[in-house]
């Protein structure tokens, strides 16, 4: 036991749990309100977060353990699972409708949102699929068209439910391991400018993706419409200043800020704790930034070293693209900020990826020996 707990990345099992507990006061505070008001107690949204905490810390140390070479294996069983989890929204009897939008799985009390899963499934795919291709990166139609091909169905799905928040920042990941994959610049260049125009012209051709982006333009042009969310949020800001109104006494969650313990958990955070607590969230995601690149350069094994680079951009674009809406930086897309926001789905899913990212130090740390690693890691 003292030597399996010696193998463990301290820095980043202290940020992944300091950042979680940190979440999970947050949501209670950012939640009471919205609990009181459709269950009749404060502590409804608190308590069910906390349950899937506990899932997700035992998810976060079982990959954590989990060899993550042997994930090849398993590949063809999560790839198709995570395109019938895709589908099985679409399923009337299953899939549930929230604010216009069919994104979860409703199985009894226990909702599941599928797409996260394929925030998982982008970089364990991606990463294996380059490693197979590396001889034949320079060709784009036999080295990267066979990993676009899944990625761009993947997303497709999930464009349908429609979820353009999480789509981009699967790209995101799936454009950072191409960068690092050593495939040709100009193949990663023009499949972003591609995706740039995908985006565009999605947000242009849909009204409500369109009213959305001219409201984050100017949110003041419709403050009573599209613009409220935005203008709330800044104004919970705002409000905070250096130290904040104090713990658990933000007024912009009794019913001003539509989604407090969700999408805009940062705004109460900054309206209760100030700047202080914006830079506690920061240096979290920060840490996470430095420790996962610290991972990939440590990293001698090709897979470990994509995974350690499409998890960890996984995690950061997703809190930029949170940060960013709430301060009106770019469109709001209905996407949480991990390890903090409230949601089972989100967090199981961003601490399993964590833990993977946990199991690539440990195999950093018995490359120091090579008949341990021999042992205890196969090759691929």
């Amino acid at each position: 036991m003292k030597k399996l707990i010696s193998t463990f990345h301290g820095p980043l099992f202290m940020v992944v749990v300091g950042m979680g507990l940190f979440g999970l006061i947050m949501v209670y505070s950012a939640s009471y309100f919205v609990a009181q008001e459709s269950t009749g107690t404060h502590y409804a949204f608190v308590l069910r977060q906390g349950i899937w905490w506990l899932v997700a810390l035992g998810a976060f140390l079982f990959t954590s353990l989990f060899k993550f070479t042997a994930y090849q294996k398993l590949l063809p069983f999560i790839v198709v699972g995570t395109f019938i989890m895709l589908l099985l929204v679409f399923i009337p009897s299953l899939g549930e409708e929230r604010n216009y939008a069919t994104r979860w799985v409703s199985v009894g009390p226990i909702l599941l949102q599928p797409s996260e899963i394929a925030k998982l499934t982008v970089p364990l795919y991606i990463s294996y699929i380059l490693v197979q291709k590396r001889a034949q990166l320079h060709d784009f139609k036999k080295g990267i068209l066979p990993s676009l091909i899944i990625v761009l169905l993947l997303t497709f799905l999930i464009l349908l439910q429609p979820d353009l928040g999480t789509v981009i920042s699967i790209l995101i990941a799936y454009l950072a391991m191409l960068l690092v994959g050593k495939i040709s610049f100009k193949h990663v260049f023009g499949l972003g400018l591609a995706g740039i125009a995908a985006v565009t012209m999605l947000a242009i051709l849909s009204p409500y993706r369109l009213e959305r982006l001219t409201n984050f333009r100017d949110p003041f042009a419709d403050p009573g419409g599209g613009g409220y969310q935005l203008i709330q949020s800044l104004s919970a800001i705002a409000s905070g200043g250096i130290t904040g109104s104090g713990f658990g006494m933000s007024t912009m969650k009794l019913g001003f800020l539509p989604e407090p313990h969700t999408d805009f958990i940062i705004a109460i955070i900054a309206e209760e704790l100030g700047i202080f607590g914006i830079i506690a969230i920061i240096t979290g995601f920060v840490a996470l930034l430095l420790i996962g690149y610290s991972i990939y350069t440590a990293c001698p094994h090709p897979v470990g070293k994509l995974l350690a680079i499409g998890i960890t951009a996984q995690i950061l674009g997703q809190a930029c693209m949170n940060l960013a809406a709430a301060v009106g930086l770019m469109p709001i897309t209905g996407i949480t900020l991990p390890l903090i926001s409230y949601g089972g789905s989100s967090l199981i899913i961003t601490m399993t990826m964590l833990g993977i990212l946990m199991n690539i130090a440990r195999y950093n740390h018995f490359t120091n020996n090579k008949k341990e690693t021999k042992e205890i890691y196969e090759t691929v």
